[in-house]
């Protein structure tokens, strides 16, 4: 990893890395809930030649610490963090990379930069839960298990978050890269990940279901075929969201770039080329 800088917004510290060279077009790349910037160093490392990578850790997680005002912590609050983040970088036009709870925190930053957007891949996510009533429902139950979070500490978090169905894909992994994961969990802060979960849940973020075709920057939608359940959630986006595209990848779970990091290369790198490659070339 490059060594982090930090950078500051409202009450938020965001700690962050850089890849490549800022005189190449910028990419904003978004990890997951109980993830840091370092799930992305291999895809960083792999795009640095062609692209300015930014990879900042998410507040709550890695290097960036959490704040006591859960609102301060919001998807709504961080996306406009990065707004600001990459603003003060100096970067006014690029493309962003999201997996999961970073794809919900890009598809907030696709309304508040939008005219920064240059494309935008939502890997493995949800743009939340229409129903009131199932939003809350799920909103307590974050809550709850942020409160499980700190009575019973990380060790317990790390067993229980990799036992989830809906990573059992990743039981295939090789053991060194599995020891990786873990041990790079068990370094994150309990405090952190419990009021991430209550400020930044699928329950507490605002549904973009009814939104979606309001949405005008081109879209890339990834999913792994293992991962049903949000196979099917990509699907109905795309029956809402005409011009997004959709791909599949084979043999692979919820956290695709981790599980078939070449097939997902394989199904990103057009679509960066196009809209950040070719587009700047076109205008320049």
């Amino acid at each position: 990893m490059t060594s982090p800088k930090n950078f500051s917004y409202r009450n938020l510290v965001l700690a962050y890395y850089t890849w490549g060279s800022p005189d190449n077009p910028a990419l904003l790349l978004l990890h997951g809930f109980f993830g840091s910037a370092a799930d992305w160093e291999c895809s960083a490392t792999f795009w640095a030649t062609r692209y300015f990578v930014v990879a900042p850790d998410l507040p709550g997680h890695g290097l960036s610490p959490w704040s006591i005002a859960t609102d301060d912590m919001s998807v709504f609050v961080t996306a406009t963090a990065l707004k600001a983040l990459m603003s003060g970088l100096h970067i006014q036009q690029y493309g962003v990379v999201g997996y999961s709870f970073g794809g919900r925190v890009a598809l907030h930053l696709s309304l508040h930069a939008r005219n920064a957007l240059s494309c935008m891949v939502l890997e493995s996510t949800s743009p939340g839960i229409h129903d009131p009533d199932q939003r809350e429902s799920r909103r307590v139950q974050d809550g709850q298990l942020a409160d499980l979070i700190l009575a019973r500490g990380i060790e317990w978090f790390v067993s229980f978050w990799g036992a989830l169905p809906l990573f059992s894909s990743q039981i295939r992994l090789p053991p060194a890269i599995q020891e990786q994961i873990r041990h790079r969990r068990l370094r994150q802060d309990p405090r952190g990940l419990a009021q991430s979960l209550k400020a930044a849940g699928t329950g507490a973020q605002q549904s973009f279901w009814g939104k979606l075709e309001t949405i005008t920057v081109p879209t890339l939608l990834i999913t792994g075929t293992l991962d049903v359940k949000f196979c099917s959630i990509a699907a109905a986006m795309h029956r809402e969201w005409s011009n997004a595209a959709t791909v599949s990848i084979d043999s692979a779970g919820h956290n695709v770039h981790l599980e078939q990091p070449r097939a997902f290369h394989n199904a990103v790198d057009p679509f960066l080329h196009r809209y950040l490659l070719d587009e700047r070339n076109e205008h320049s």
